[in-house]
C-alpha cells in the first residue's frame, strides 16, 4: 500500500465516531504488540490494572475528555 492510499484511508477512518476509532486504534496495537518484550507487556498490564483499581476505589477520579482537550488546547496557547 502506497503512503498516499494510507493517507486516503486514514483520512477516511478519522470521521469515524471516537469509540470506533478507539475500536480500530486497539486493534492495530493488539496487532503489533509482538514487537513488544514480555517484560514491556507484563509491565503496562500491571499498570493498567493498577490504575483500575485505584479508579474503582474512589482513589482517583476521571476526568470529563471535553476538560482535558480544553486544557491541553489551553496550554498549547500558553
Amino acid at each position: 500500500m502506497t503512503q498516499s492510499e494510507l493517507e486516503s484511508m486514514a483520512t477516511q477512518l478519522l470521521t469515524l465516531p471516537p469509540n470506533e476509532r478507539l475500536f480500530l486504534g486497539e486493534r492495530l496495537v493488539e496487532s503489533v504488540d509482538c514487537f513488544a518484550s514480555p517484560e514491556i507487556a507484563e509491565a503496562w498490564s500491571a499498570e493498567v490494572g493498577n490504575r483500575l483499581t485505584d479508579y474503582e476505589s474512589g482513589k482517583v477520579t476521571s476526568i470529563p475528555s471535553a476538560e482535558v482537550h480544553a486544557e491541553v488546547r489551553r496550554r498549547m496557547r500558553s
